[in-house]
């Protein structure tokens, strides 16, 4: 039997472009996927560095994305490990085009490739946490040879990146290393473009990788085919040379011949095909450098304003702007539209970007004033199209009137973020109708009068600008300043609060979750009942500290603790001037009072502060206990005594008395209503027992009980009120007048408070309060004939 024969496979061929185009996708998603999960998995984390966090620095550099924290390095090092397969094939190939007998650089591109390589695998494998140092010197020998057509780019990224890491290393500024991230990014990026463009060269040579079970593939009919399209036709060698079998040294001719045509056809086609970005980026750079020099010019003579207090002559420099004027002039306007002028114009924006290096701010504004004479010149040369370009621009938004109207209604009618998503709208707006602004205006016959215009009452709204803040003594100010005697509301928002000594019911310490609270009530005037806790069981601690800190009370914390019982603490966003009681009130003063009390010393004070320009008081006091009637009697009598002798002055009472609504005498409420000559907030209200708020000569809006969470075992109670114009008293005072019940959508928004605590028990509010019994806020109406 005659021994079978083997079958010969047919040769598996692999285009050498497909691997250059692998690198790429490979080292792209390496450093993008790490990038996108260290900034979603440990944001703060990679881009705090030795010298400040976040917020100072927002991004990452690429060492701290890559190397410093799981998962994202071990995803980018595996991917980058299957990078190095095709990146290692990629030099081979390179070398394989490229080689030449005649010179020795393309074995020195070679060589570098492998270092460049070698030293990738150093700066991955070896992190900055691992060694700095070393993982520094790697990066530099990597970043080290770059390919012609993106050498620019990747130098002009390496002097700013070294700034800035001087900035950071050396000088320790915070923020700095975020912008040497940036350029550090770039610098990576570039370098995998560098890398793309090799499957240009290998898909213009028709490159291929064969893999073959027999050596004698070369005179293969695929081969034959290959070399006659990639080599032969473009090398222009003779037809019988294209019919006889391929020789290796035929081949190496071939081959040396068809890299030169080759890699001069890639370099014109990449630099065609890529002109117009060029222009673009160009374009982009010195329109960055005309923004900045012409932005500097307002702070350079500001300075003299500042300085001199008042109109210093430098202001005069502003006038610098009005130099396309000269357009006008004929002469002037073909200079500007020749080469050797715009090189010139081009070349001034120098002068503005070495001024900074001059010492006297004289010498600066001169320099910046004259680089925007010139380059204000080149720039409205490019608006009105003299230079000889034909570019038009057209409006991206066909039909903005009405899109420009509804931003500007929505950015001056709301604030916060609905407010900005209207100025985002108008400037969208504005830079689609601005181009076709530019073309209207660029009329060739009269552009010098058109652009001085425009310039000329650009300069009348940056003088408006500063006037709207100038001082007294710059001439019209008067007129223009801004000042606050607009009439605003005049609402006061007052609570009272029994909160067990600063002690959850939890046993943790309750500051921050009163804070909270209080902050979101927005509480002009809060008075916080049993607060004494400067005694050892209590800690010796400040309940005050965190809201006086964190939302910027005036806090009285009354009586020592060696002159009371429980403690009653005073919050106000209003400053009032402390001294001793007199027989007299003044209108800005503070009196305490102490009431004598055969079992206890009870504490009780009032305050008087002037709030928006009308005389008030303000009274928490912690008035007895169920066990004591009598100190509850005679405590109350007092405090009506002396309520009742400053009426009519406003008032408003926030106490913690022990009696049932309506209770009759001797309980405190009657005692305190009638005698003291106050209002209920609420007289309907029947579900109280200790906490209460007693008001009169003002405006009763709203009223609003809140749950304890679990900060305390008491609620917050809390009013709000409008106070009478200064001068005027309240005009209706009789119960149908307070009690005009209404929903809060009538009432104006400053007079609502907050959705978020809007529950129950089992879901809805915010930190377990909510408004209960009533469910929601009351709001009450002012009267018509109410002068406010």
């Amino acid at each position: 039997m005659a021994p079978s024969r083997k079958v010969q496979r047919a040769p598996f061929v692999l285009q050498a472009s497909n691997l250059a185009r692998a690198h790429t996708i490979l080292g792209l998603t390496s450093f993008l996927t790490a990038l996108v999960i260290g900034c979603t998995l440990h944001f703060k984390k990679i881009v705090k560095n030795g010298v400040a966090g976040y917020p100072q620095e927002w991004f990452p550099s690429v060492s701290a994305t890559i190397g410093d924290w799981y998962p994202e390095r071990s995803v980018f090092q595996i991917l980058i490990a299957l990078t190095s397969g095709p990146r290692f094939a990629l030099v081979f190939l390179q070398y394989y085009v490229q080689r030449s007998t005649s010179s020795s650089l393309p074995f020195v591109v070679f060589s570098t490739g492998l270092m460049r390589t070698l030293s990738c695998g150093g700066w991955v494998y070896i992190t900055s946490n691992d060694d700095h140092d070393a993982h520094d010197v790697f990066m530099i020998l990597y970043i080290r040879r770059r390919r012609i057509a993106l050498a620019s780019s990747f130098f002009l990224s390496i002097i700013p990146m070294m700034y800035f890491f001087i900035q950071h290393k050396v000088y320790r500024i915070p923020g700095a290393y975020t912008h040497y991230a940036f350029f550090e990014w770039t610098l990576i990026f570039i370098d995998v473009l560098y890398d793309s463009v090799s499957e240009l060269d290998f898909t213009e040579a028709n490159l291929q990788v064969i893999i073959s079970e027999t050596i004698n593939t070369i005179n293969s009919p695929i081969q034959q085919q290959t070399a006659v399209k990639s080599g032969i036709e473009k090398a222009h060698i003779p037809n019988d040379v294209k019919r006889t079998a391929v020789k290796p040294s035929i081949d190496n001719v071939i081959i040396h011949q068809k890299s030169i045509v080759t890699r001069y056809m890639v370099t014109a086609e990449f630099l065609q095909a890529h002109r117009s970005y060029a222009s673009f980026m160009a374009d982009l750079y010195l329109g960055y450098l005309f923004w900045s020099i012409y932005t500097s010019l307002i702070p350079t003579l500001f300075y003299f304003s500042v300085w001199e207090l008042g109109i210093a002559g430098a202001e005069l420099a502003l006038l610098a702007i009005l130099s396309p004027g000269l357009l006008g002039i004929m002469f002037f306007r073909d200079w500007a539209s020749l080469r050797s002028g715009r090189i010139m114009l081009h070349a001034s924006s120098i002068l503005g970007l070495v001024a900074y290096k001059f010492p006297k701010p004289t010498q600066r504004l001169m320099l910046v004033a004259l680089a925007n004479v010139l380059l204000c010149i080149e720039v409205v040369a490019d608006w009105s199209g003299i230079n000889g370009s034909s570019t038009y621009y057209q409006s991206i938004v066909h039909s903005g009137s009405f899109f420009g109207a509804a931003s500007s209604f929505v950015l001056y009618s709301y604030k916060n973020w609905f407010g900005y998503a209207g100025g985002l709208g108008i400037a969208v707006f504005l830079m689609s109708i601005i181009p076709q602004i530019i073309v209207n205006t660029a009329n060739k016959v009269y552009i010098g009068r058109t652009y001085f215009t425009a310039f000329f009452v650009t300069i009348l709204l940056y003088l408006a600008d500063v006037w709207t803040v100038a001082y007294a003594f710059v001439p019209g100010g008067q007129y223009l300043r801004e000042r606050s005697d607009m009439p605003g509301p005049r609402i006061i928002r007052a609570g009272i609060w029994t909160v067990h000594f600063g002690i959850d019911n939890e046993g943790r310490d309750s500051q921050r979750a009163m804070s909270t609270l209080i902050k979101d009530m927005e509480l002009d005037i809060v008075g916080l009942l049993e607060t004494d806790l400067h005694r050892p069981v209590y800690g010796n601690r400040d309940l005050t500290r965190v809201m006086a800190e964190d939302i910027g009370y005036y806090v009285d914390l009354g009586p020592g603790p060696n002159q009371h019982t429980w403690g009653a603490v005073l919050l106000s966003k209003v400053e009032a001037l402390l001294y001793c009681v007199s027989s007299k009130l003044s209108s800005n003063s503070v009196s305490y009072y102490q009431f004598d009390s055969p079992p206890s010393a009870i504490p009780s004070w009032r305050t008087r502060p002037s709030y928006l320009g009308v005389p008030g008081c303000e009274d928490p006091p912690n008035e007895g206990t169920e066990e004591d009637p009598l100190d509850r009697e005679l405590q109350s009598i007092e405090l009506a005594r002396i309520m009742s002798s400053s009426y009519p002055t406003p008032v408003i009472f926030l106490g913690y008395v022990v009696t049932k609504p309506h209770a009759p005498r001797p309980s405190p409420y009657k005692i305190i209503a009638e005698d003291g000559q106050l209002h209920d907030i609420d007289e309907s209200d029947g579900d109280r027992w200790c906490e209460y708020i007693f008001y009169r000569g003002l405006y009763r809006t709203s009223y609003l009980r809140m749950s304890r969470g679990k900060v305390t075992d008491t609620e917050l109670q809390l009013g709000q009120f409008v106070l009478p114009r200064f001068g005027y008293n309240v005009t209706d005072d009789s119960k149908n007048a307070r009690y005009l019940r209404v929903h809060k959508e009538t009432m104006e928004k400053q007079h609502w408070f907050p959705m978020e605590y809007y529950g129950n028990d089992r879901d809805g509010g915010k930190n377990g309060h909510f408004y209960h019994v009533f469910g929601t806020p009351l709001y009450y109406n002012i009267p018509d004939d109410a002068v406010l």
